[in-house]
């Protein structure tokens, strides 16, 4: 078995030294899987040496696609610190989400305002997010609702989302139904399920729109589809009578 297992290895490093480029990689993906089923399925009870050779495939080839994220880490922080924005904006992402490099949303920031100063709507987005949430700097409604603008303006859905949700809590700008189920309208009909459902609570409530449960159970039906847990509790309380009905969830301020 070590023997085996030794063979597993060298035939792994084998592979990595293949997959060089697209074009290997793309050839690896299509018929590796096939071959490795057809091989193991041959072995005597199956799972014999073709398994721990894909065992030992593929755990080189994740250090091989580890080894690759730091080199595109490490290529994008060059192109950022030449001034390039998309290099800069793609680096702020990987501090932001904690691939290729360590969450650090002070860095995830700094790298987001350029591009977010030069027009970038998915920057200036995520630099609203970090100022609402208060990461990586000062929490800042006021500023938030000014870099979500900025992003909603130019169709950003996810910013049309966030101003709204600050227009119907008052933060950063003076409460505002009519602001609210504006911009909440916007990013519905894009697709945004928290959108959606928040907008099923001003129709159901009556809030910056004539109430209407129909139209309510509608978008909450839209919500639920792509599995938001509030709008399916939304759903089912248009059934139970007034009270609950005057009290449906909505996405709280923090959920941008």
């Amino acid at each position: 078995m070590k023997d085996l297992l030794h063979a597993a290895v060298i035939a792994a490093s084998l592979v990595l030294g293949l997959i060089s480029s697209d074009r290997a990689q793309a050839y690896y993906d299509r018929n590796y899987p096939t071959a490795v089923y057809e091989r193991d399925a041959a072995e005597p009870g199956g799972g014999g040496y073709a398994s721990t050779q894909y065992d030992a495939q593929a755990a080189a080839y994740a250090a091989y696609q580890e080894r690759e994220c730091e080199k595109i880490a490490d290529r994008l922080e060059k192109y950022a610190g030449h001034g390039y924005l998309y290099a800069q904006y793609a680096l702020g992402t990987l501090y932001d989400d904690g691939g290729c490099r360590k969450r650090d949303y002070a860095q995830a920031a700094k790298w987001y305002r350029d591009p977010a100063l030069h027009g970038y709507p998915e920057a200036q987005y995520r630099l609203g997010v970090l100022y609402a949430k208060g990461l990586g700097v000062t929490q800042d409604y006021l500023e938030a609702a000014a870099w979500f603008r900025k992003a909603a303006v130019q169709g950003n859905a996810y910013a049309q989302y966030g101003l709204g949700l600050l227009y119907d809590n008052g933060r950063g700008v003076p409460q505002d139904d009519a602001e609210a189920f504006k911009w909440y309208s916007k990013a519905a009909a894009q697709g945004i399920p928290e959108a959606q459902n928040n907008l099923g609570t001003m129709y159901q409530e009556g809030r910056g729109v004539p109430e209407d449960a129909a139209i309510a159970a509608g978008w909450y039906e839209q919500a639920a589809r792509q599995g938001n847990v509030s709008a399916v509790y939304n759903l089912e309380s248009l059934d139970y009578g007034d009270r609950e009905r005057k009290y449906p969830y909505r996405q709280t301020p923090g959920v941008y």
